[in-house]
Protein backbone atom coordinates (compact mmCIF):
# COMPACT_ATOMS: atom_id res chain seq x y z
CA UNK A 1 0.00 0.00 0.00
CA UNK A 2 1.12 3.64 -0.95
CA UNK A 3 2.24 6.00 1.58
CA UNK A 4 0.11 9.15 0.91
CA UNK A 5 1.90 12.56 0.76
CA UNK A 6 0.85 16.03 0.79
CA UNK A 7 3.87 18.38 -0.97
CA UNK A 8 3.82 22.13 0.71
CA UNK A 9 6.02 24.14 -1.99
CA UNK A 10 6.72 26.88 -4.14
CA UNK A 11 9.65 28.35 -6.21
CA UNK A 12 12.98 25.87 -7.38
CA UNK A 13 14.32 24.98 -4.68
CA UNK A 14 11.98 21.46 -4.16
CA UNK A 15 11.41 20.64 -7.54
CA UNK A 16 14.57 18.21 -7.59
CA UNK A 17 13.04 16.54 -4.28
CA UNK A 18 9.14 16.60 -5.60
CA UNK A 19 10.32 14.73 -8.64
CA UNK A 20 12.35 12.20 -7.23
CA UNK A 21 9.06 11.18 -4.90
CA UNK A 22 7.15 10.92 -7.91
CA UNK A 23 9.36 8.76 -9.38
CA UNK A 24 9.36 5.89 -6.30
CA UNK A 25 6.18 3.56 -6.05
CA UNK A 26 6.37 3.45 -2.21
CA UNK A 27 4.54 7.18 -2.50
CA UNK A 28 1.33 8.75 -3.93
CA UNK A 29 1.54 12.26 -4.34
CA UNK A 30 -2.38 12.97 -3.49
CA UNK A 31 -1.72 16.97 -3.58
CA UNK A 32 1.04 20.20 -4.45
CA UNK A 33 0.21 22.76 -1.99
CA UNK A 34 1.89 26.01 -3.68
CA UNK A 35 1.57 29.86 -3.88
CA UNK A 36 -1.77 31.35 -5.54
CA UNK A 37 -0.53 32.75 -9.27
CA UNK A 38 1.54 36.18 -9.85
CA UNK A 39 1.53 38.34 -12.57
CA UNK A 40 5.21 38.41 -13.01
CA UNK A 41 7.73 40.80 -15.10
CA UNK A 42 7.41 43.87 -17.19
CA UNK A 43 4.34 42.42 -19.70
CA UNK A 44 2.87 41.17 -16.12
CA UNK A 45 2.26 37.54 -17.19
CA UNK A 46 1.09 35.26 -15.25
CA UNK A 47 3.85 32.85 -15.11
CA UNK A 48 3.52 28.55 -13.30
CA UNK A 49 6.41 28.23 -10.81
CA UNK A 50 8.38 25.37 -11.51
CA UNK A 51 6.93 23.24 -9.03
CA UNK A 52 3.74 23.38 -10.66
CA UNK A 53 5.72 22.25 -13.75
CA UNK A 54 6.36 19.01 -11.69
CA UNK A 55 2.79 18.42 -10.69
CA UNK A 56 1.35 18.61 -14.26
CA UNK A 57 3.81 16.64 -15.51
CA UNK A 58 2.74 14.36 -13.01
CA UNK A 59 -0.45 14.64 -13.03
CA UNK A 60 -0.56 15.54 -9.50
CA UNK A 61 -3.61 18.37 -8.61
CA UNK A 62 -2.44 21.57 -7.48
CA UNK A 63 -4.18 23.61 -4.51
CA UNK A 64 -3.31 27.60 -4.49
CA UNK A 65 -4.73 28.68 -1.25
CA UNK A 66 -4.80 32.53 -0.34
CA UNK A 67 -5.00 31.09 3.18
CA UNK A 68 -5.20 28.07 5.11
CA UNK A 69 -8.76 27.76 6.90
CA UNK A 70 -11.36 25.32 8.07
CA UNK A 71 -12.51 24.56 4.44
CA UNK A 72 -8.39 23.98 3.40
CA UNK A 73 -8.46 21.75 6.12
CA UNK A 74 -10.90 19.61 5.42
CA UNK A 75 -9.99 19.05 2.41
CA UNK A 76 -6.64 17.78 2.89
CA UNK A 77 -7.68 15.78 5.68
CA UNK A 78 -9.99 14.00 2.69
CA UNK A 79 -6.85 12.87 1.12
CA UNK A 80 -6.02 10.23 4.33
CA UNK A 81 -2.67 11.94 3.97
CA UNK A 82 -0.40 10.03 6.12
CA UNK A 83 2.78 12.54 5.87
CA UNK A 84 3.35 15.96 4.57
CA UNK A 85 6.51 17.43 2.75
CA UNK A 86 6.95 21.13 2.95
CA UNK A 87 10.36 22.84 0.99
CA UNK A 88 10.54 26.34 0.32
CA UNK A 89 6.39 27.55 1.17
CA UNK A 90 5.11 30.88 1.45
CA UNK A 91 2.15 29.16 3.55
CA UNK A 92 2.18 29.55 7.46
CA UNK A 93 0.90 25.99 8.79
CA UNK A 94 -1.57 25.79 11.77
CA UNK A 95 -1.57 23.19 14.57
CA UNK A 96 -5.01 22.12 13.10
CA UNK A 97 -3.97 21.46 9.54
CA UNK A 98 -0.45 19.63 11.02
CA UNK A 99 -2.25 17.21 13.23
CA UNK A 100 -4.43 15.81 10.73
CA UNK A 101 -1.10 14.20 9.81
CA UNK A 102 -0.45 10.89 11.80
CA UNK A 103 3.32 11.33 11.14
CA UNK A 104 3.42 15.18 10.69
CA UNK A 105 4.99 17.53 7.85
CA UNK A 106 8.60 17.57 7.70
CA UNK A 107 10.36 20.71 6.70
CA UNK A 108 13.42 20.30 4.30
CA UNK A 109 15.74 23.20 5.22
CA UNK A 110 18.81 24.14 3.31
CA UNK A 111 20.91 24.70 6.30
CA UNK A 112 22.16 22.58 9.72
CA UNK A 113 19.85 24.11 11.47
CA UNK A 114 19.81 25.80 14.82
CA UNK A 115 21.95 28.05 12.12
CA UNK A 116 20.80 30.35 9.52
CA UNK A 117 16.48 29.84 10.19
CA UNK A 118 14.59 32.00 7.88
CA UNK A 119 14.32 32.72 4.37
CA UNK A 120 17.63 32.91 3.33
CA UNK A 121 19.91 30.37 4.44
CA UNK A 122 21.85 29.31 1.58
CA UNK A 123 22.97 32.92 0.50
CA UNK A 124 23.20 34.14 4.39
CA UNK A 125 25.85 30.97 4.05
CA UNK A 126 28.20 32.09 1.76
CA UNK A 127 27.68 36.00 2.89
CA UNK A 128 29.05 34.98 6.62
CA UNK A 129 31.96 32.91 5.04
CA UNK A 130 30.49 29.44 6.02
CA UNK A 131 32.95 26.46 4.87
CA UNK A 132 30.30 24.05 5.28
CA UNK A 133 25.77 23.49 5.33
CA UNK A 134 23.51 21.17 4.86
CA UNK A 135 20.08 19.84 4.52
CA UNK A 136 18.13 19.41 7.86
CA UNK A 137 15.04 17.45 8.11
CA UNK A 138 12.90 18.91 11.02
CA UNK A 139 9.32 18.76 12.28
CA UNK A 140 7.34 21.48 12.02
CA UNK A 141 6.46 23.21 14.63
CA UNK A 142 4.66 26.71 15.47
CA UNK A 143 8.08 28.53 15.79
CA UNK A 144 9.97 29.54 13.11
CA UNK A 145 12.24 26.55 11.54
CA UNK A 146 12.76 25.42 15.34
CA UNK A 147 11.30 22.26 15.11
CA UNK A 148 12.90 18.96 16.27
CA UNK A 149 15.69 17.69 13.77
CA UNK A 150 15.29 14.66 12.42
CA UNK A 151 18.12 14.49 10.20
CA UNK A 152 21.21 16.10 8.90
CA UNK A 153 23.42 16.11 5.83
CA UNK A 154 26.82 18.69 6.03
CA UNK A 155 27.98 19.35 2.51
CA UNK A 156 31.28 21.52 2.19
CA UNK A 157 31.18 25.16 0.49
CA UNK A 158 33.71 25.36 -2.52
CA UNK A 159 35.63 28.51 -2.50
CA UNK A 160 34.05 29.18 -6.10
CA UNK A 161 30.74 28.38 -5.21
CA UNK A 162 27.85 30.76 -5.37
CA UNK A 163 24.58 31.24 -5.22
CA UNK A 164 23.61 29.21 -7.85
CA UNK A 165 25.76 26.30 -7.63
CA UNK A 166 25.23 25.78 -4.08
CA UNK A 167 21.67 25.81 -4.66
CA UNK A 168 22.14 23.09 -7.25
CA UNK A 169 24.06 20.90 -4.72
CA UNK A 170 21.62 21.28 -2.16
CA UNK A 171 18.73 20.40 -3.94
CA UNK A 172 20.42 17.14 -4.92
CA UNK A 173 20.88 16.20 -1.85
CA UNK A 174 17.24 16.79 -0.63
CA UNK A 175 16.32 15.49 -3.29
CA UNK A 176 19.45 12.12 -2.41
CA UNK A 177 18.36 11.74 1.10
CA UNK A 178 14.38 12.09 1.13
CA UNK A 179 13.49 8.88 0.67
CA UNK A 180 15.31 7.00 3.24
CA UNK A 181 14.10 9.92 5.65
CA UNK A 182 10.51 9.30 5.05
CA UNK A 183 11.00 5.39 5.44
CA UNK A 184 12.88 5.70 9.02
CA UNK A 185 9.72 8.64 9.79
CA UNK A 186 7.65 5.97 8.96
CA UNK A 187 8.92 2.93 10.54
CA UNK A 188 9.79 4.94 13.27
CA UNK A 189 13.19 4.50 13.34
CA UNK A 190 14.55 8.07 13.81
CA UNK A 191 15.38 9.75 17.01
CA UNK A 192 14.06 13.40 17.11
CA UNK A 193 16.30 15.92 18.32
CA UNK A 194 15.43 19.26 20.00
CA UNK A 195 17.51 22.10 18.40
CA UNK A 196 20.01 24.37 20.89
CA UNK A 197 18.32 27.86 21.16
CA UNK A 198 21.49 29.28 22.30
CA UNK A 199 22.88 28.43 18.73
CA UNK A 200 20.39 29.79 16.93
CA UNK A 201 20.83 32.60 13.97
CA UNK A 202 18.39 34.09 11.63
CA UNK A 203 18.61 35.29 8.37
CA UNK A 204 16.52 37.82 6.73
CA UNK A 205 14.74 38.84 3.14
CA UNK A 206 16.84 40.83 0.40
CA UNK A 207 16.09 43.54 -1.36
CA UNK A 208 17.46 44.68 -4.90
CA UNK A 209 19.61 47.37 -3.11
CA UNK A 210 21.83 44.90 -1.12
CA UNK A 211 23.35 43.97 -4.34
CA UNK A 212 25.24 47.28 -4.85
CA UNK A 213 28.80 46.37 -3.56
CA UNK A 214 30.94 48.65 -1.24
CA UNK A 215 34.34 48.84 -1.72
CA UNK A 216 35.20 49.92 1.34
CA UNK A 217 35.11 46.62 2.54
CA UNK A 218 37.27 44.21 2.13
CA UNK A 219 37.77 41.63 -0.99
CA UNK A 220 36.99 38.84 0.97
CA UNK A 221 33.21 40.59 2.35
CA UNK A 222 33.00 42.02 -1.19
CA UNK A 223 33.71 38.62 -2.71
CA UNK A 224 31.58 36.54 -0.42
CA UNK A 225 28.64 38.92 -1.24
CA UNK A 226 29.37 38.54 -4.87
CA UNK A 227 29.10 35.00 -4.46
CA UNK A 228 25.41 35.43 -2.18
CA UNK A 229 23.83 37.53 -4.79
CA UNK A 230 24.85 35.35 -8.02
CA UNK A 231 21.28 34.98 -10.02
CA UNK A 232 19.48 37.38 -7.53
CA UNK A 233 19.67 40.52 -6.98
CA UNK A 234 23.35 39.98 -8.28
CA UNK A 235 26.07 42.30 -7.36
CA UNK A 236 27.01 45.72 -9.16
CA UNK A 237 28.83 49.01 -9.38
CA UNK A 238 28.47 51.75 -11.36
CA UNK A 239 30.64 52.03 -14.43
CA UNK A 240 30.59 55.39 -16.40
CA UNK A 241 26.90 56.31 -15.32
CA UNK A 242 25.73 52.69 -16.22
CA UNK A 243 25.13 49.52 -14.04
CA UNK A 244 28.16 47.38 -13.97
CA UNK A 245 27.22 43.67 -12.36
CA UNK A 246 30.25 41.44 -11.42
CA UNK A 247 29.79 37.95 -11.43
CA UNK A 248 33.18 36.32 -10.20
CA UNK A 249 36.13 37.15 -8.92
CA UNK A 250 38.93 36.62 -6.36
CA UNK A 251 41.01 38.54 -3.64
CA UNK A 252 44.02 39.52 -3.29
CA UNK A 253 46.47 41.03 -0.88
CA UNK A 254 47.16 44.68 -1.32
CA UNK A 255 49.88 45.71 -3.73
CA UNK A 256 52.53 47.78 -1.72
CA UNK A 257 52.58 49.88 -5.39
CA UNK A 258 48.75 50.54 -5.54
CA UNK A 259 48.49 51.61 -1.75
CA UNK A 260 48.27 55.13 -3.33
CA UNK A 261 45.31 54.68 -5.31
CA UNK A 262 41.63 55.63 -4.12
CA UNK A 263 39.55 52.62 -2.65
CA UNK A 264 37.51 51.63 -5.78
CA UNK A 265 39.75 52.75 -8.24
CA UNK A 266 40.23 49.94 -11.22
CA UNK A 267 43.90 48.86 -11.33
CA UNK A 268 46.31 47.66 -14.04
CA UNK A 269 47.05 43.73 -13.45
CA UNK A 270 50.93 44.71 -14.35
CA UNK A 271 51.73 41.44 -14.88
CA UNK A 272 50.54 39.89 -11.73
CA UNK A 273 49.41 36.39 -11.49
CA UNK A 274 46.99 34.64 -9.25
CA UNK A 275 45.73 30.73 -8.72
CA UNK A 276 42.99 29.78 -9.87
CA UNK A 277 41.99 26.26 -10.24
CA UNK A 278 45.52 25.83 -9.24
CA UNK A 279 46.44 27.55 -12.39
CA UNK A 280 48.74 30.30 -12.58
CA UNK A 281 46.49 33.09 -14.40
CA UNK A 282 46.84 36.66 -15.40
CA UNK A 283 45.31 39.60 -13.56
CA UNK A 284 44.33 41.68 -15.92
CA UNK A 285 42.33 44.42 -13.85
CA UNK A 286 41.82 44.49 -10.16
CA UNK A 287 39.56 47.19 -7.64
CA UNK A 288 41.15 48.59 -5.22
CA UNK A 289 39.40 47.65 -1.74
CA UNK A 290 40.34 48.17 2.27
CA UNK A 291 43.62 46.92 2.96
CA UNK A 292 43.16 44.39 -0.57
CA UNK A 293 42.16 44.29 -4.20
CA UNK A 294 39.32 42.00 -5.93
CA UNK A 295 40.12 40.36 -9.08
CA UNK A 296 37.31 40.88 -11.79
CA UNK A 297 36.95 37.64 -13.67
CA UNK A 298 33.40 37.92 -15.60
CA UNK A 299 31.70 41.17 -15.56
CA UNK A 300 28.43 42.45 -17.48
CA UNK A 301 27.28 45.99 -18.49
CA UNK A 302 23.28 46.30 -18.26
CA UNK A 303 21.17 45.68 -21.40
CA UNK A 304 24.65 43.66 -22.99
CA UNK A 305 26.54 39.80 -22.41
CA UNK A 306 28.52 38.49 -19.37
CA UNK A 307 31.98 38.77 -20.58
CA UNK A 308 35.28 37.96 -19.55
CA UNK A 309 37.65 40.73 -18.09
CA UNK A 310 40.47 40.28 -20.83
CA UNK A 311 36.89 41.09 -23.51
CA UNK A 312 35.67 44.05 -21.48
CA UNK A 313 39.49 46.03 -21.60
CA UNK A 314 39.34 45.28 -25.07
CA UNK A 315 35.75 46.60 -25.36
CA UNK A 316 36.22 50.06 -23.23
CA UNK A 317 40.06 50.76 -23.44
CA UNK A 318 39.13 53.58 -20.60
CA UNK A 319 38.03 50.95 -18.06
CA UNK A 320 41.58 51.26 -16.08
CA UNK A 321 42.16 53.88 -14.19
CA UNK A 322 38.79 55.00 -13.86
CA UNK A 323 37.06 54.93 -10.59
CA UNK A 324 33.80 52.40 -9.25
CA UNK A 325 31.06 53.78 -7.06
Amino acid sequence: MKTNIIFFGAGTFGTETLSNLCKINDYSIKVVVTAPLKKQGRNRKIVNNPIDIIAKNNDIQIIRPDKIDTAFIKKIASYNPAIGVLINSSHFLPEELIKIFPNKIINVHPSLLPKHRGPSPIQTALLDGDHVTGISFMEITKALDAGPIIAQYPINIDNKDNLITLTNKLQLVSADTIHNVLQKILNKELFYEKQNEDLATYTRKFQKDDGRINWNQTSQIINNNIRAFAGWPNSFTTFNEQRLMIHAGSIIDLDPDNKKYKIGTILAGNNRTYYYNNNSTKIYASIRCKNSEFIIEFLQIANKERVHIKDFINGNKDFIGKKLI
